[in-house]
């Protein structure tokens, strides 16, 4: 049975569904035993579960693709156009409310929390219940006002999902005039030798079954599109705030095209199964390009990855577009590669709360993050490094610009520039189109290119080369300082060569070296030597895992 299974609990009470503290059942005045419950008493919850149903606006999650059940109330708004995920807090509102309405003898917290219990099981027991299942294969940007879906000319109108997770075939695709040359246009969208395409941006309505649980914050400009439906993005204004960033920062137009790639991959239902490395040292444009991503994303969060396989790490992510992390570790331990691989794919995940049951739920989100300096991978596994993109953002404020050729003082930051961007309506249009060419790419080939720019690809080669193996040697063993133990130095150096030699194939270091950033991890443990079997080893004040210490403190003490 799946962690998200309605089970039997505590008096009869299911478990493992919505849960609130507080929400065991009221006891009589004085603890004396509550009278036994009427036909009538017990009707109230099953009733609220049957308004639930009969208002057509909420869904729950119903079965993920692994067979685990989603739990999750969402919430259709209309205008919006997009199924709202609603909170617990959310859910006993509006039970309580029901309740003053319908049944006031019964309206407090507890019984509230029983009406969604059991509505829980009444909607997981129907299938048309359920939030319609969004296809892996369309690739719809939701917007205020209507989707946007990026079609090619060879496939039918893309299947609708229904409610039970089968799809239905629109209707129309294309018009009569479809076919004809789209212009020179193409040949600005399709450089480096790539195929001009046929491939185009439809308007669909913002329905229900499309079963879309997120907006981007722009609005649909109808002047765009066409008499057949069809939507067409504006170049890109070179002089624009936005042109004018990208023109500094990102002067590679290869780089550049791989970052408009980048945010298009977010913003559309797809998952392309990719996270998104910006590095460079400071001063050089990611913090206002993170800006501009949360400006697109309202509902992101703000990630650390070293404590993201905590048991309560899950929680913030539910619901969210984007992940965004601004600060790395030194070290990134194999299980946070194995937590992050899972988000980035978008696999189900188990997700737990402080006094409330664990459920399991699919993340939507992608993961863009802002590195000065790259992090020590434990275990180098093929898959990890297949699902993340290095993108590089080499220009600094202050350095050579073309105002410094021409003799100028070159450009000078300029404070909360991003605000330029991000809070004019104008721009903002501007950047959707801009991240809109980078969709039409994308779908065009199937993915992300398997040529990278060079400049993409020395970068990947270079965090691969500075990985620290010795930090990558101490996160995977565990060390720790510890003043109550002696480990043999020679037996940690031979250790840590076996490691980098046969669990991450490259070269070890030197001993001196090794020692030297031992020393950086752990300046307080002391390397000194001492007698032990008729001989003086040198000793570290080391724990590591898998080495027996000479000495330790913790076998001598008297258990109590």
């Amino acid at each position: 049975m799946n962690d998200t299974t309605p089970t039997s609990g505590v008096n009869g009470r299911p478990s493992n569904v919505l849960s609130f503290r507080g929400s065991a059942a009221p006891k009589a005045a004085f603890g004396a035993p509550a009278p036994k419950a009427t036909l009538s008493d017990q009707a109230f919850e099953a009733d609220f579960a049957d308004h639930l149903k009969a208002t057509e606006e909420y869904a729950i999650g119903g079965k993920l693709p692994d067979g685990d059940d989603d739990c999750s109330f969402f919430r259709w708004l209309p205008e919006q156009g997009y199924w709202d995920r609603c909170s617990e807090k959310d859910m006993a509102a509006k039970a309580l409310s029901w309740l003053r309405l319908e049944r006031k003898d019964k309206a407090n917290a507890g019984h509230a929390t029983s009406c969604i219990n059991t509505a829980v099981l009444e909607l997981m027991g129907d299938r048309k219940c359920w939030l319609p299942k969004k296809s892996d294969r369309r690739a719809i940007v939701p917007l205020k006002g209507g989707y946007l879906e990026i079609v090619k000319p060879d496939e039918p109108r893309c299947a609708r999902a229904a409610a039970d997770g089968e799809e239905v075939v629109d209707q129309d695709v294309f018009s009569a005039t479809y076919g004809q040359a789209l212009g020179p246009r193409q040949a600005l969208l399709f450089q480096n030798d790539e195929t001009p395409s046929r491939t185009r941006i439809r308007v669909l309505a913002a329905t229900k079954e499309h079963g879309i649980t997120y907006q981007v914050p722009a609005t649909l400009r109808m002047d765009q599109v066409d008499g057949d439906g069809y939507y067409t993005p504006k170049p890109l204004d070179p002089n624009s705030k936005f042109g004018q960033y990208l023109d500094l920062f990102q002067p590679d137009l290869e780089v550049r095209a791989l970052l408009q790639e980048a945010v298009a991959s977010s913003l559309m239902s797809i998952c392309f199964e990719k996270a998104f490395f910006l590095v460079g040292s400071g001063s050089n444009g990611k913090s206002t390009f993170l800006h501009i991503l949360r400006a697109l994303h309202p509902r992101n969060v703000s990630l650390r990855l070293e404590k993201l396989d905590g048991t309560f790490a899950m929680a913030p992510l539910v619901g969210k577009s984007a992940y965004i992390v601004t600060e790395t570790p030194k070290v990134l331990a194999a299980s946070i590669q194995e937590v992050l691989k899972a988000l980035i794919s978008r696999d189900p995940i188990q997700v737990e709360a402080k006094r409330k049951d664990a459920y399991t739920t699919l993340p939507i989100g992608t993961l863009f993050a802002s590195v000065n300096a790259w992090f020590t991978v434990s275990g180098h596994e093929h898959g990890f490094w297949r699902k993340v993109l290095a993108i590089p953002f080499n220009v600094r404020m202050g350095e050579k610009t073309h105002d410094d050729a021409k003799g100028g003082n070159g450009k000078k930051r300029e404070p909360d520039f991003h605000l330029q961007i991000t809070e004019s309506e104008e721009e903002m249009a501007q950047v959707l189109d801009w991240v809109l060419e980078g969709a039409l790419r994308l779908m065009e080939r199937g993915g992300f290119s398997e040529k990278l720019p060079d400049a993409v690809l020395a970068l990947a080669e270079q965090n691969r080369m500075e990985s620290d193996t010795t930090m990558a040697y101490m996160a995977d063993r565990d060390a720790s300082y510890d003043s109550g133990v002696c480990t043999d130095k020679t037996a940690i150096y031979a250790d840590y060569r076996q490691y980098v030699l046969e669990e991450l194939g490259k070269k070890p270091v030197n001993a001196e070296d090794f020692w030297k950033r031992v020393r950086e991890k752990f300046p307080e443990a002391g390397i000194y030597q001492i007698s032990h079997g008729g001989k003086k080893p040198r000793v570290a004040e080391i724990r590591i895992a898998g080495i027996k210490p000479l000495r330790d403190m913790a076998d001598l003490e008297t258990p109590v």
